[in-house]
């Protein structure tokens, strides 16, 4: 079939990446045809993502201790949008749940809750795609 020939088309340097980006549960495959199949593009959005990803967690706890309920619905709504880009497609799942459950009821407790919940997420999320940050670059040497 076609797919043995695409699978030879994919340079044997990505398949770390790949390793990594499963481990990631990062569709890799599918984020590169989306941003025309290239992989430095695609890293560098990558590692952005990646140093963003890491004041998020902050943000949300201070949007969660004031109440800033519209911020953390904004700032989770980026978050989704970036993840489902790159291909991280459960973390887009999972904070698109905490982003639905804040636009259903925008209480306090489940401010509270559920930015506590999306920190968790975001920096388990987070270790993975630094490892598929340093595989990628790894492999441009």
């Amino acid at each position: 079939g076609s797919s043995a020939m695409q699978q030879e088309a994919m340079p044997m340097r990505l398949q770390s990446g790949m390793d990594a980006a499963a481990r990631a549960e990062v569709d890799l495959t599918s984020a590169l045809q989306r941003l025309g199949g290239n992989p430095e593009f695609y890293l560098r959005l990558l590692v952005t993502f990646v140093h963003d990803m890491g004041a998020m967690p902050e943000q949300l706890q201070g949007y969660g201790a004031i109440g800033q309920t519209s911020e953390a619905v904004r700032l989770l709504h980026t978050l989704k949008g970036l993840a489902a880009t790159l291909g991280a497609t459960a973390l887009s799942s999972q904070v698109a749940q905490f982003e639905k459950q804040l636009t259903t009821d925008p209480s306090p407790e489940t401010l509270a809750q559920a930015t506590g919940q999306a920190c968790k997420v975001i920096e388990r999320a987070r270790v993975g795609l630094q490892a598929l940050v340093s595989s990628l670059e790894s492999v441009r040497q």
